[in-house]
């Protein structure tokens, strides 16, 4: 799943700038962990919502 998530953005930031871009570019290498830390949020807040129903997650929280 990470293979794929850096290929996907090294191929966007090479699209963003209209030439290749190497995978440890910097710019991709950030927008990888912000990916991978987003899919981790959600993921918490998942099973959270699953093992603990009543639980107000910080994503819920913010919605209200």
């Amino acid at each position: 799943m990470i293979q794929k998530i850096i290929a996907d953005e090294t191929w966007l930031e090479g699209e963003r700038r209209g030439c290749a871009v190497a995978p440890s570019d910097r710019v991709v290498r950030e927008n990888v962990c912000r990916v991978i830390l987003e899919i981790g949020q959600q993921l918490r807040e998942s099973v959270t919502a699953q093992l603990l129903p009543g639980v107000m997650t910080l994503e819920s929280l913010s919605r209200h």
